[in-house]
């Protein structure tokens, strides 16, 4: 998840190494298993040290799974006070561990994964990981009322530490946006879905909502290639408006800011989300939301953005309609977004993590 072609869970992953190699703190090791590289240009070589292994990635996991042996830090080669996991993941330890949970889309909705996912999430032992835990960070406040009534846990068992956004997502000029509209060939006027094409997304019903809109504006869809979204591409290539709706693959996280600032609006019409961070990315941009209604966007979005029943795709329709209509509401959310993102910020996340690790750390005895 520290690769290159991050998504929420590697941006947010790479963030907290970075702002954990930056804190007073004790000394920080990370171990990664499998990285094409030495270590990403992005993250800080000062104050964090590194192993950095490539052994196979399922004989490790079945050691984790099946043996219980080797365990991380013998991987590691370091015997750890406390084990930080950013992500629910196979592991095994004798230390005490912390994990984040981002969401249990995995249980809800198990009908959007593939079968090797759904496979490899039972494999993992999400309730044993949970249970055995020290403590449990969620990413926002519904992951963890999602925790307490799925697995029985105590309010205060869990830390909402959410994830920020970075000082690149910010109101940028024609000037400064011109490369990115030049280089992907943009249409001047267009609604943007920012995230990987997969079921949970709804971009089929994104894609029909599109199709009942009278708008100048186009559509263009960026993220990488998640999973079961042969009919994504299957619609938008039978569309009556295919000629108006663009896929551009997954985007450089430097093309990013200019793509909000380029659209009209930030369609996110998502069945179900952990947090969801293109809208915030979007509102640090100036750029006006469109979101679901369901899950954590309402606590992420809040008042900023228009929210919408994603399964009601004239509901969908008609808030595109009145954004591409009424630039006076484009202005009040832009406001709003502006200010609403202020509240979101990675220096925020990393220092609440930070305090919930060393309330957690073992204390050697004098």
């Amino acid at each position: 998840m520290l690769e290159n072609q991050r998504c929420g869970v590697g941006t947010y992953a790479s963030e907290m190494v970075k702002a954990l190699a930056a804190a007073e703190t004790d000394e920080l090791f990370v171990w990664g298993n499998g990285l094409k590289s030495d270590w990403p240009a992005d993250l800080p070589l000062q104050g964090v040290k590194r192993s950095l292994t490539r052994r196979p990635n399922k004989l490790v996991n079945a050691g984790f799974s099946l043996l219980r042996r080797p365990r991380i830090e013998d991987h590691a080669g370091v015997d750890p006070d406390l084990i930080y996991l950013p992500n629910l993941n196979f592991m095994a330890t004798d230390r005490p561990y912390v994990v984040t949970v981002h969401d249990l889309s995995f249980l809800h909705f198990p009908e959007f994964f593939p079968p090797k996912g759904r496979a490899w999430h039972r494999a993992i032992k999400p309730n044993q990981l949970i249970k055995h835990a020290a403590h449990v960070i969620t990413v926002s406040e519904h992951t963890k009322q999602d925790l307490q009534e799925l697995f029985g846990l105590k309010a205060d068992e869990i830390s909402v530490v959410s994830p920020g956004v970075g000082p690149e997502f910010r109101s940028l000029n024609d000037r400064e946006t011109e490369r990115t509209r030049r280089y992907y060939e943009l249409p001047e006027e267009f609604f943007l879905f920012m995230g990987a094409i997969e079921p949970r997304k709804n971009i089929e019903g994104l894609i029909s909502a599109f199709e009942l809109i009278d708008a100048p504006e186009h559509l263009v869809i960026a993220g990488g290639k998640g999973w079961l979204n042969r009919n994504v591409y299957q619609q938008a290539a039978t569309s009556p408006k295919r000629d108006k709706i663009h896929f551009l693959g997954y985007v450089s996280a430097d093309d990013k800011p200019s793509l909000y600032n380029l659209a009209t609006a930030l369609v996110y019409p998502s069945f179900y989300e952990g947090f969801g961070m293109p809208p915030v990315e979007a509102m640090a941009c100036g750029t006006p939301v469109i979101a679901s209604h369901v899950s954590s966007l309402p606590e992420v979005v809040g008042q900023a953005g228009l929210l919408v029943n994603p399964h009601d795709l004239q509901a969908i329709a008609a808030a595109m309609e009145s954004l591409s209509r009424d630039p006076a509401a484009r202005a009040e959310l832009r406001r709003r977004g502006l200010k609403r993102a202020q509240d979101f910020s990675w220096d925020q996340s990393a220092a609440k993590l930070t305090q919930t690790l060393r309330r957690l750390q073992p204390k050697n005895p004098a």
